[in-house]
């Protein structure tokens, strides 16, 4: 029987080691990785839209939220590089955006393959920590070799999303070729053996113990004697403290009597100060009232000195006054009188000048009249014709208006739109087109020579040539269909014969769906470009410095860009007009603050879209006269 409790007792404290050196692994393993990510912040530089606000967020894939707990308590209230640290737990690939690091952990459930996904090549680290996870899109992995942790890394993928590491971050594991280094150790990689189940040391250990029982029994007997006289020696001191402590309470005694005493002699002496400050102040205040009272008699005495001489010389003066008043008033009547008698005779020389004008005016006034009949006659004539002349631009507006799509046929083609419409005159020179094709949606955003009648004639034109390019004649790659828009424009225009030079800007783009989640844009531009939100930020295509029309015979030839986004993006197609409008000090709304603008609200819905670009520009116009038309058309995609 002794020999079976020898034996369990054996497993147990085997059991127990293991327990604690599990423990303190895992423990070691959390603070490397907490480590490690902080020296990654600090050797990797991020661009400034992925750490907005001086925030740096980190994103942790976990199966059970150990490891984000873990990570929050070592770094949740630091700061890195000057930007506060936020750790964020991720339960599905959805929640990532923008996060300057995401880290999936070794016991994370969610497959790899769906976080490289979501990260893609946006400027973000994907950091795993299983081996092999370095081919599947990973750009840090951390490995365990021989019982230490290393880490490799995939510097090209880093560099293409934008990520400047540094040559020490660098040099310290490699590029591509799967070779493991530690950054805080110098020595030669070991090799990727599997580590043992059981550490070597331990065994050994557990063997002593085994061969070292009776020793150890030997000295729990010892043990527990010594804890014996222990007890003894603590109960002793009791007896001492309780001793001390009855002759600490009769001191304490005395010193209270004695305390007394001082305190009431302290009281008398304070007594009799305080009676001897009232008879001083009494005193005092006695003087006080006796010197109020003599310096009150002196200051009366001093005042009615004062008010005799005041009024003594009051009296003086206004004698002095009465004096010079008569002398002044007897030169003044007589300068009046003499200067009477020279606007007399002015007034007579005056009143016969004004008989011979009011003969002048009388004969030009009649002249007047007559010449005020024909103007009035002439101003009937030109306002009937002005009236005939501006309600045929309303018809040829009317017209206009039919020939751009209209609401019903919008609604039908994009899954949400806005037009923003505003002619300089009450015709336009602005104008934009779509249809639906087999082949995808077609739109485009025209800005003609001129505006006001000459380029609503020059709209009609190019929207004409736009419907036989594409619905007749079936052109459908938007480089082509502008260099034939511009052979259209040249033939019927006559350009050659008449070196009429009339043409137009536009921007053209065929939307294509290539998935559930994808669409295609393909464009092309003459002088115009669009522009589109993706990820967050709001990009430009440019397109080609060339323009349609003109005496130039030879078409031009335009450039195919491609760009595939995602549904629910915005596309901006726009002529110059907004960004050209002037307000009352003649300074336009400006490239810069439109693209600003199209950034501050590319998130919101686009009738909330429309109404703030409207607010913004009849803001900044306020009563300025219009120099051209504005036309934005906006597709959600």
């Amino acid at each position: 029987m002794k020999k079976d409790w020898k034996k369990y007792f054996f497993v147990f404290i085997v059991c127990i080691l293991y327990m604690c050196a599990g423990k303190a692994v895992a423990q070691k393993d959390i603070d490397f990785k907490v480590n490690m990510v902080k020296k990654f912040v600090s050797e990797l530089t991020f661009p400034n839209a992925v750490v907005k606000d001086k925030v740096f967020t980190i994103a942790i894939v976990d199966n059970d939220g150990a490891t984000a707990d873990a990570f929050t308590n070592s770094l949740g209230n630091t700061t890195i590089k000057g930007m506060k640290v936020v750790i964020k737990r991720i339960i599905s690939p959805s929640e990532i955006t923008l996060f300057p690091i995401v880290y999936y952990t070794e016991n994370a459930s969610m497959p790899v393959s769906y976080i490289a996904r979501a990260v893609g090549t946006k400027p973000m680290i994907l950091l795993t920590e299983k081996e092999g996870f370095i081919a599947t899109g990973s750009d840090v992995n951390f490995v365990k070799i021989g019982g230490s942790w290393r880490y490799e890394i995939n510097s090209d993928a880093i560099s293409k999303k934008r990520i400047n590491p540094s040559e020490t971050f660098i040099q310290k594991a490699s590029s591509d070729s799967g070779t493991i280094s530690n950054p805080n150790d110098t020595k030669e990689p070991p090799k990727r053996d599997k580590p043992p189940l059981v550490d070597e040391k331990l065994l050994e250990k557990i063997r002593a113990l085994e061969g070292d029982n009776g020793k150890l029994s030997q000295k729990l007997r010892e043990k527990e004697e010594k804890e014996a006289e222990e007890a003894r020696q603590r109960e002793k001191r009791k007896t001492d403290l309780n001793n001390l402590k009855n002759e600490l309470e009769n001191m304490t005694d005395i010193v209270k009597v004695r305390e007394r005493a001082l305190e009431e002699a302290g009281k008398a002496k304070i007594e009799a100060e305080k009676a001897e400050q009232e008879r001083i102040n009494r005193i005092k205040a006695e003087n006080d009232a006796k010197d109020k009272e003599r310096e009150a008699k002196r200051q009366k005495e001093i005042d009615n000195q004062r008010l005799y001489m005041i009024g003594l010389a009051g009296i003086i003066a206004v004698i002095s006054t009465i004096a010079i008043l008569s002398v002044i008033a007897s030169r003044r009547r007589k300068k009046i009188i003499d200067q009477l008698e020279i606007a007399r005779n002015e007034l007579s020389k005056n009143n016969a000048q004004l008989d011979m004008q009011n003969k002048e005016i009388l004969a030009q006034r009649n002249e007047l009249d007559v010449q005020n009949k024909e103007i009035m006659a002439q101003k009937d004539e030109l306002a009937d014709k002005n009236l005939k002349i501006t309600d045929s631009i309303r018809y040829a507006e009317t017209i206009q208006m039919a020939m751009l799509p209209s609401r019903s046929e919008l609604s039908q083609i994009f899954k949400s739109y806005f037009v923003m419409y505003e002619p300089k005159d009450i015709v336009s020179g602005d104008f934009y087109w779509a249809t639906k094709r087999e082949e995808g949606i077609f739109v485009a955003v025209a800005d003609c020579t001129g505006h006001g009648v000459p380029g609503a004639f020059l709209s009609t034109v190019g929207n004409d040539i736009l419907n036989e390019l594409i619905k007749d004649r079936r052109v459908h790659e938007p480089n082509q269909i502008l260099t034939n828009l511009h052979t259209g424009i040249f033939e019927r225009l006559r350009q050659g014969e008449t070196n009429n030079q009339d043409g137009m800007d536009i921007c053209l783009c065929r939307i294509v769906e290539k998935d559930d989640d994808y669409c295609e844009i393909v464009f092309a531009g003459a002088k115009r470009p669009i522009f589109y939100s993706d990820a967050g930020e709001i990009r430009q295509l440019k397109g080609d410095s060339k323009y349609l029309g003109g005496i130039k015979e030879e078409p031009p030839s335009f450039t195919n860009q491609v760009v595939t986004l995602k549904k629910g993006e915005i596309l901006y197609l726009t002529t110059d007009g907004y960004p050209d409008t002037p307000n009352t000090e003649k300074r336009k709304f400006g490239s810069g603050k439109f693209q600003e603008l199209m950034q501050e609200v590319y998130s919101l819905d686009l009738p909330t879209q429309h109404k703030i670009f409207m607010e913004r520009w009849r803001e900044h116009k306020g009563k300025a006269e219009l120099r051209d038309d504005t036309t934005i058309l906006a597709i959600e995609l």
